[in-house]
C-alpha cells in the first residue's frame, strides 16, 4: 500500500473554520455530568440512575442546543420503538484518541476525546455501541451509534439524531436542501446525519421534509403513517401520510382529485380524511387508487359541515412502489393551505432518522453518525466546508483522466461481437499515444486512463470478453511507466440497453434459485459478486478508479430510487477502501446532492443527460451553458450549502463520436471548454477526448490541455474552497444568459473564472470580499494576473492591486472566458 499512496495525487486540505481556532479536545466527569470541550464549545451528557442523556450544547455566545432529546431511537418493523432513555448503561468510560497521522481522513490525523457508552436491548439479542466524538480543531460535535444482533431483527430504522437547537437569536431551524441527506440550519449551528440516506426534519418526522400544500405533492410530502384508521392499517409499514391544514370555503361535496405530473412511479391513493380542530375525523373516503400514465379511481369524495378551518390527510401506499412522483390536487369547493401558528418557544426538535426496512442480520455491523457544528457569522459555506473536508473519506484532490467512452465505446458498447467493441490493442495504443504527446513531449502525466463501457464478457458477471486476453494488466503496466494507473466502469444495475439484458440472462441462467429482473446491490448473493469481481480489480491491477454508472435509474435523482440499493453502494464502497484507501470512486447516476455522499466516494453526478445544449451560441458555448446550468439549478439553488468541489460535469469532450460530434472543434473554440473545465474546480476531470482531433493543427490542443492540467495542480491546494460567483448560466424563463463563474480562496492565494454565456455583451459588477467570500475580519487588497497569456487584458484589474471591498466590474463579450489567479492579501 505505501507503495501505492506516492502515485496519487494528494493535497491536503487548505480549507480551515474560518472563526476562532477551536484548540485541542477536552474530556471532563463532575458528579453525574461528563463534559467534552475546546474553546468553541461545550457538551455536556448526564449519568443517573443508569440513563444516559445528553444535556445541552453551548458555545461562547450562548445555548446551541438544550438539554433533552433522545440519543437514539431504533424502530423495528413490528411496531417496537427502543429509546436511549428507557435502557440501562452501567458506565460512560472517557477514552483518549490517538492521532493517525497517515490516516486518508484529514480528522482522523488528529487526536480527540469521546464518551462512550454500551446497551443492549431485545433480552440482549441487540447490542448497541454509542459514542460522543470531539477530535483537537473540530468546531463541531459527532455521535457515532453502532448496532450488532445475536439473531435476525426485521427493522424499520433509527433515530441517529435528535436535538432541541436553541432558538430566538438563533433562528428558527430549516432543511438546507431539497435532497435527501440535506441539513438542517440555522444562524449559529448546523446538524444531520452523516449519510446521504439521512432524512433529516425539523419536528420528528420520518420522512419528507417539505412544506405542507394541499394542492399538490412531491415526494418529499410524505411522512410515516403511525396514526393511520384501522381500516387503511392493512397496508402496514408502507402506508404514509402527508397532512396538514386548510381553510375551506363552502360546505356539502368537496371532490378531491390527484393528478401525477411526474416521477418515476405512480402515485397509489388510499384514502382522503378531513379533521376538524378537536381533532375528530368529520368525513373519509377510504378505497384505493392511483394516479400516473393514467388515472384509476383517483377521486375521493368529502362531505364538508362548514366552511371553516380543518385539517387535510392524505394516505398513500408505499409498500411495492414508493413515492417518488409529484402532482397536483384539485377540490370542487375552494380550499386554501394553511400554515401551522407558530409558537413562541425555546428550542425547537431536529431529527435525524435513518430508514433500514430490511433485516439486522448476526454477523451485520450497522455503523450510523450524526454532526452538530458552529457556523461562524457570515461564514456558513466555509464552515460547513471545513467540516466537510475535514470528515469526507478522502480529502479533496484533483483527479485528472482520459476516458475512453467517446473514441473507443459509444454506440458499440453493446456489439455482441467482441471484436467490434472496444479492445485490449485499442487501449494500448491510446495509452501510447498520451505518454508520447503529454508525458514525454510536454512533461505533463495524468493519474489514470479509464476503460468504460465496453471491456465486459456480457455472458458473465464483469469478467473480460475475449479481446481483453490479458484483462488491464499491458495497459496497465504501460500506464505505470507514466506515473499513472488505470480504471474501469462498472453499473451496479447492470449498465444499460442491450448488453444490461444480456447480462441479466446470463444471471438467470446461472441463478436458478436467484431469478431476477434487475441488478439489485440489495440482493446479497449480487451484492458479494459485485464486490468480489470489484475487489479482484484492484488485487490485480494498479486501479486508481471506478465508474460505478446507475446507483438507480433515475435521470434526475433528489433520493433513492431503491433504499437498500442506495445502502448497497455505500457497502460497495467501504469495503474496497478497506482493501485500498485512497481509490478515487466516482459515483454517478442516481446520486443527489446531499454532501454527505462524500462520507463514502470521491465525486456525485450533476444530473440528467451525459451531453446536453441549452441557451446561445454555438453548439460547444450551448454544451457549456447546458452543464454549468445544471450545477446552479441542482446544487447552487437546490443545495446551497453543498460543495461544488467535488462533482462530475461531464468533463471535456473533443470527439468525432456520439451527440457531442456536432460541437466545433477549432482550437480557439476548445479553448473555451477547457478553461471552464479546469477553472470550475471540481476534482474529477474527465477528459473525453479523440487522439486524431488533438493531433490536429500541430498538436495544439496537447498543448493548451497540458496548460489546463497545470493550471489545477498549481491551484489545487485553495480549489478545495471553489464556490460559485455570478448570476445563472441560463434563466430559462427570461431566456437569456449572464456572467457567472467560480472562485476559490484561502489566506495564501486565490482564484477566479468568469464567463459570459450571453450572446450579448454582459457585465458583472461585484467586490472581491464578495467574490471570493472573505471573512469580514480580513482586510486589504489583492492582485491577480492573468492564467493565460492569451487571454485580454481586463483593464483595471489584471496585474492591479485591488481592495477587497472596492466594487469591480468585468464586462465580457459574448461568451468570452477569463482565468486568474491571486496572491496572498497585503495591506
Amino acid at each position: 500500500m505505501a507503495a501505492m499512496l506516492g502515485c496519487v495525487s494528494m493535497v491536503s486540505a487548505a480549507v480551515v473554520f474560518p472563526g476562532e481556532a477551536p484548540g485541542a479536545a477536552k474530556v471532563s466527569r463532575e458528579g453525574e455530568t461528563m463534559s467534552l470541550s475546546n474553546s468553541l464549545l461545550t457538551a455536556k451528557y448526564m449519568l443517573k440512575d443508569g440513563k444516559l442523556s445528553f444535556g445541552g450544547l453551548v458555545s461562547p455566545k450562548g445555548a446551541v442546543a438544550a438539554p433533552g432529546g433522545e440519543l437514539f431511537v431504533i424502530q423495528t418493523a413490528d411496531g417496537k420503538s427502543i429509546k436511549a432513555s428507557d435502557l440501562t448503561c452501567a458506565s460512560v468510560k472517557m477514552v483518549e484518541l490517538k492521532a493517525q497521522p497517515k490516516a486518508f481522513n484529514l480528522a482522523s490525523r488528529s487526536a480527540g476525546k469521546a464518551l462512550e457508552a454500551h446497551f443492549t436491548a431485545l433480552d440482549g439479542s441487540l447490542q448497541i455501541a454509542w459514542r460522543a466524538v470531539l477530535r483537537d480543531g473540530s468546531h463541531y460535535l459527532r455521535q457515532e451509534l453502532q448496532l450488532k444482533s445475536t439473531k435476525p431483527i426485521a427493522m424499520k430504522g433509527i433515530v441517529g439524531m435528535q436535538y432541541n437547537l436553541a432558538v430566538g437569536s438563533n433562528g428558527m431551524p430549516a432543511v438546507s436542501g431539497n435532497a435527501r441527506g440535506a441539513l438542517i440550519v440555522n444562524d449559529v449551528a448546523f446538524t444531520a446525519l452523516e449519510t446521504p440516506m439521512g432524512i433529516n426534519t425539523v419536528g420528528t418526522k420520518t420522512t419528507g421534509g417539505e412544506a405542507w400544500n394541499a394542492a399538490a405533492w412531491t415526494a418529499r410530502s410524505w411522512s410515516d403513517g403511525d396514526h393511520a384508521p384501522e381500516a387503511l392499517k392493512k397496508y402496514g409499514d408502507g402506508l404514509l401520510v402527508s397532512e396538514g391544514p386548510v381553510a375551506i370555503d363552502g360546505q356539502g361535496d368537496c371532490s378531491v382529485t390527484f393528478q401525477y405530473k411526474g416521477g418515476n412511479n405512480k402515485l397509489n391513493v388510499v384514502g382522503v380524511q378531513l379533521v376538524n380542530a378537536s381533532g375528530a375525523v368529520v368525513s373519509e373516503d377510504l378505497h384505493a387508487g392511483s394516479t400516473g400514465d393514467r388515472n384509476v379511481n383517483n377521486v375521493y369524495a368529502l362531505k364538508v359541515p362548514s366552511s371553516g378551518k380543518y385539517t387535510l390527510r392524505y394516505w398513500a401506499d408505499a409498500k411495492n412502489e414508493p413515492v417518488t412522483s409529484k402532482g397536483e390536487v384539485a377540490f370542487s369547493l375552494p380550499v386554501k393551505t394553511e400554515q401551522a401558528t407558530a409558537k413562541v418557544q425555546d428550542s425547537a426538535m431536529v431529527q435525524g432518522f435513518w430508514s433500514r426496512k430490511t433485516m439486522l442480520q448476526p454477523g451485520d455491523v450497522w455503523d450510523v453518525s450524526s454532526v452538530l457544528g458552529l457556523f461562524e457569522p457570515g461564514q456558513q459555506r466555509r464552515s460547513l466546508l471545513a467540516y466537510i473536508e475535514r470528515e469526507r473519506v478522502m480529502p479533496y484532490r484533483p483527479f485528472i483522466h482520459y476516458n475512453s467512452w467517446y473514441e473507443l465505446n459509444i454506440n458499440r458498447n453493446n456489439d455482441s461481437d467482441p471484436a467490434k467493441r472496444m479492445t485490449e490493442a485499442q487501449c494500448v495504443e491510446v495509452v501510447k499515444d498520451w505518454n508520447e504527446q503529454m508525458f514525454k513531449k510536454r512533461g505533463t502525466g495524468i493519474d489514470a486512463f479509464v476503460w468504460d463501457d465496453g471491456w465486459d464478457e456480457f455472458n458473465s458477471l464483469w469478467d473480460f470478453h475475449k479481446m481483453f486476453p490479458k484483462g488491464f494488466s499491458e495497459t496497465n503496466k504501460l500506464a505505470r511507466k507514466q506515473g499513472a494507473g488505470i480504471g474501469a466502469w462498472l453499473g451496479p444495475v447492470g449498465g444499460y440497453g442491450a448488453s444490461k439484458g444480456k447480462r441479466l440472462a446470463h444471471w438467470n441462467k446461472n441463478h436458478p434459485n436467484n431469478q431476477i429482473g434487475n441488478f439489485q446491490l440489495s440482493n446479497k448473493e449480487y451484492f458479494d459478486a459485485f464486490v468480489g469481481r470489484c475487489s479482484q480489480m484492484v488485487k490485480d491491477y494498479d486501479m486508481r478508479y471506478f465508474k460505478f454508472d446507475g446507483i438507480s435509474t433515475n435521470f434526475h435523482s433528489r433520493g433513492p430510487g431503491n433504499e437498500e440499493d442506495a445502502e448497497g453502494i455505500l457497502r460497495v464502497v467501504t469495503a474496497l477502501r478497506k482493501q485500498r484507501g485512497d481509490l478515487y470512486i466516482n459515483c454517478t447516476v442516481g446520486t443527489w446532492a446531499s454532501p454527505f455522499w462524500f462520507r463514502y466516494a470521491d465525486s456525485v453526478w450533476r444530473q440528467e443527460n451525459d451531453w446536453g445544449d441549452m441557451g446561445e451560441g454555438d453548439k460547444r458555448d450551448q454544451w457549456i451553458t447546458y452543464r454549468d446550468r445544471l450545477v446552479h439549478e441542482v446544487f447552487v439553488q437546490g443545495s446551497p450549502l453543498m460543495p461544488i468541489n467535488s462533482m462530475m460535469t461531464h468533463g471535456l469532450m473533443v470527439t468525432k463520436f456520439g451527440p457531442p460530434a456536432c460541437m466545433p472543434r477549432d482550437p480557439e473554440n476548445v479553448k473555451k471548454e477547457m478553461r471552464c473545465a479546469f477553472a470550475c474546480g471540481t476534482s474529477l476531470q474527465e477528459l473525453y477526448v479523440d487522439r486524431d482531433l488533438m493531433n490536429a493543427n500541430n498538436g495544439v490542443l496537447w498543448d493548451d490541455l497540458a496548460e489546463g492540467i497545470k493550471w489545477i495542480r498549481r491551484n489545487a491546494d485553495v480549489l478545495d474552497d471553489v464556490h460559485w460567483v455570478g448570476g445563472n448560466p441560463w434563466d430559462k424563463d427570461k431566456k437569456e444568459g449572464s456572467v457567472y463563474g467560480w472562485a476559490a480562496w484561502n489566506p495564501s492565494k486565490a482564484t477566479l473564472a468568469l464567463r459570459n454565456s450571453s450572446a450579448k455583451e454582459k457585465s458583472l459588477t461585484i467586490t472581491m470580499r464578495d467574490a471570493l467570500d472573505i471573512p469580514a475580519k480580513v482586510k486589504g487588497k489583492i492582485t491577480f494576473k492573468d492564467s493565460y497569456g492569451d487571454q485580454r487584458k481586463m483593464a483595471g484589474f489584471s496585474g492591479v492591486s485591488v481592495d477587497i471591498d472596492k466594487p469591480v466590474t468585468f464586462t465580457l463579450q459574448p461568451f468570452e472566458v477569463f482565468v486568474y489567479e491571486g496572491n496572498a492579501l497585503k495591506k
